[in-house]
């Protein structure tokens, strides 16, 4: 079992003979089952020998006469670990939780060997191009390879992400803070082949991450649309950043020249924290969902606070600023969650336009409903993770267009200013 989590959940940093043939729309909804399962009973001792909040892709559960097992991969940053913990339920004790005090020993044992240098990878394959720009306090990684349908990138074991579709040119865009000499690698595949394998040195120069705090007018306000007196209209994004259809979305706003705004998930920033950069330096606006999509209205004060700023200081530490908006998972707050967002300088935006396209994956259903209910001053809910949304896309900016609405930034929408009373007149 542990074996078989590893080769899916690093897929795609494995040689072709050790990967499973399978289509990669598979390991990707396999590694996301995985990463998302519950409960975690390595987590807690992960997260003290660690010292940050790792990933944990695992199988869980009961076996036997319910002797405790969990098994799976471990990741912190660009550390790799594979665990596999076994013991009778009278020892692990209530929930499991012995798991935990032996993950913690065997990962601590384990990071205090000295790390193996990594070395270059054999370049072989398709010829690749690669390189590493700097500007404007941001790195980009541009990729050129021939004859390939998706490429996947790494800085040492840090990976940026992989992109598909018919290139020959690839690009990634992040904010890297540690300076130095690193190893760029690139792997290139065509189907379940591999077709290239690239790797070089590159070095960076360090960035300083200073978080820019934006001021929020009235934190802790709860807020369905924008004001009615200006055509414009706010699309909003929950759920990501998905590898594969937040970059669509990405796309398709870029060519329409269309500013948006992402309420992200800390769980998936952490897999895709390149994307935040690319919504930032394209003008859309990054805002918080949580960390792991919870219902709040069943958390206690503390985890709720949790949630919150934990993704808070993952969009710092990777985008640089801190948002100002959040949005409840399920659109579901009361007063603690209220009271906790305004202590964060954060308050509430809910929507006023559903498209429910997490309910029937129809693109022409959800154009249709943002043609029927969108109105000056809406704010529009979809999700950045189906491939029918991203499909929709194009249909719903040209029915708002069509309707005379400008399509803007939630932040944007919120601070339009009043249009100026008129005289009153004279006696």
């Amino acid at each position: 079992m542990t074996e078989a989590v590893r080769r899916v959940v690093l897929h795609g940093e494995l040689d072709a003979q050790e990967q499973f043939r399978i289509p990669a729309e598979d390991v990707a909804r396999l590694t996301e089952s995985l990463c998302r399962a519950e409960p975690s009973f390595f987590a807690p001792g992960a997260r003290l020998a660690l010292g940050r909040v790792p990933r944990i892709c695992h199988k869980p559960g009961w076996v036997l006469s319910r002797d405790c097992v969990d098994s799976g991969v471990v990741i912190a940053g660009g550390e790799r670990y594979l665990l596999a913990v076994a013991m009778p339920a009278y020892r692990a004790g209530d929930n499991c939780q012995g798991l935990s005090k032996v993950a913690q020993q065997v990962l601590t044992a384990l990071r205090q060997a000295p790390p193996a240098p990594m070395p270059h990878q054999l370049n072989r394959g398709l010829p690749v191009q690669a390189q590493l720009l700097s500007r404007n306090g941001v790195h980009e990684v541009v990729v050129q390879v021939t004859g390939a349908d998706r490429v996947v990138v790494w800085l040492d074991q840090d990976a940026l992400g992989e992109q598909t579709g018919v290139g020959p040119e690839y690009r990634w865009v992040t904010r890297i803070r540690t300076g130095g000499e690193r190893l760029l690698r690139v792997q290139a595949w065509q189907g379940n082949q591999v077709v290239a394998y690239h790797s070089q040195k590159v070095t960076i120069k360090g960035l300083e991450v200073a978080c820019e705090v934006p001021l929020t007018p009235n934190a802790g306000r709860v807020i369905y649309r924008g004001p009615t007196h200006t055509p414009q209209v706010a699309l909003s994004f929950d759920d990501g950043p998905d590898a594969k259809q937040t970059r669509r979305i990405l796309d398709i706003l870029q060519r329409e020249a269309v500013p948006a705004t992402f309420f992200v998930q800390g769980r998936m920033v952490r897999q895709s924290p390149h994307l935040l950069w690319r919504m930032r330096t394209e003008g859309h606006e990054i805002a918080n969902h949580t960390t792991n999509h919870p219902t709040l209205t069943a958390l206690s004060g503390s985890r709720v606070r949790q949630e919150i700023r934990t993704t808070q200081d993952l969009v710092c530490q990777k985008a640089g600023f801190r948002p100002q908006y959040f949005r409840p998972p399920y659109g579901s707050f009361d007063r603690t969650t209220v009271r906790l967002a305004a202590e964060l300088g954060l308050s509430l935006v809910i929507w006023d336009v559903d498209t429910r396209d997490w309910q029937h994956r129809n693109p022409q259903r959800i154009i249709q409903t943002v043609q029927n209910q969108a109105r000056a001053g809406s704010i529009v809910l979809m999700h950045d993770i189906y491939g029918s949304t991203a499909e929709a896309l194009p249909g719903v900016i040209a029915a708002l267009r069509a309707k005379g609405l400008e399509l803007v930034t939630v932040a944007q929408l919120l601070t339009t200013p009043e249009p100026p009373k008129p005289p009153k007149p004279n006696p």
